[in-house]
């Protein structure tokens, strides 16, 4: 059998084949593209197909704020330009419904939520003098206006599976424990009560979506009668059930500059490109 092998398999190949892997490095080198693993130039070679995340790769790594609308019992309100002066509760969403944290003065976290956050012109803080919470596992965070403060008590960062984030926070100036939902459009629409819907949901998503705007739906609760740490008991399907929806919030993310020059490259090449995102079919089918 060696002998077989060593009848078929020219002598030089192997030593063809190094040398051809080098004059292609040598050639990708010259085009600024440099490769520390020579074997990686073959496979290179084989790639019919590339799979690209939308945000931060295909758009820009941040996310511009273009304004809210707010849904009261069941009616669409004007879009609002100036998140600061989305009425209430909606703005409590805004501002409390997120999983950043404050770093040495710096807000971290998702570029989404920071975002929104900043939009509301809100300020985070870590509570010094202590949780209001009876709750031992309070997150000790709290967010605050010129009127009013929120303490978050309990979160439940965002699942992909699930297209949503909850938290439950107290306001510490009326003693008031609310839930604030945000996520996908069609998921939190399924949450809410149906007499909260506006008629024109998707009429008015689509509207935004056809633009290749981002929308966030959000939603809430007050849950009245119920102590701070009594809901902080409640599961969580409990507490994402019957909902009132609150409206949207919008967002934009440009494509970078050059996104369009590199898929028009690969296209030339024969080489199939999909974009891998969580965004309404809309907002991903115009980009």
């Amino acid at each position: 059998a060696a002998d077989l092998i060593t009848i078929i398999v020219p002598p030089a190949l192997p030593i063809a084949m190094t040398m051809g892997i080098a004059f292609a490095m040598a050639r990708l080198k010259t085009k600024s593209i440099f490769c520390i693993s020579p074997p990686r130039v073959n496979v290179a070679g084989r790639i019919d197909l590339i799979c690209f995340d939308k945000t931060g790769t295909l758009t820009e790594s941040g996310l511009r704020v273009l304004g809210s609308q707010f849904s009261d019992d069941g009616q669409l309100e004007d879009f609002c330009e100036n998140v600061t002066q989305t009425p209430k509760p909606l703005i409590y969403v805004l501002s409390c419904c997120h999983s950043i944290s404050k770093l040495k003065s710096q807000l971290t976290g998702d570029p989404l939520d920071i975002n929104m956050f900043e939009a509301t012109k809100w300020d985070l803080l870590e509570d010094e003098n202590g949780s209001q919470s009876p709750n031992e596992d309070s997150l000790n965070m709290i967010v605050t206006s010129q009127q009013e403060t929120f303490e978050i008590i309990k979160r439940f960062e965002f699942s992909s599976l699930l297209q949503r984030m909850t938290v439950i926070a107290l306001n510490r100036d009326r003693k008031h424990v609310w839930v604030f939902v945000k996520g996908s459009p069609e998921k939190i629409r399924d949450l809410c009560n149906l007499n909260s819907v506006p008629n024109r949901f998707d009429e008015q998503l689509e509207a935004y979506t056809y633009q290749g705007y981002r929308v966030i739906a959000c939603a809430g609760l007050l849950l009245s009668g119920i102590s701070p740490e009594d809901a902080c008991q409640i599961p969580r399907n409990e507490l994402e059930s019957e909902l009132n929806f609150l409206g949207f919030l919008v967002m934009e993310n440009p494509l970078k500059k050059d996104t369009k020059e590199v898929i028009q490259f690969l296209n030339n090449a024969v080489i199939k490109t999909v974009m891998v995102t969580g965004d309404n079919i809309y907002t991903a089918c115009l980009l």
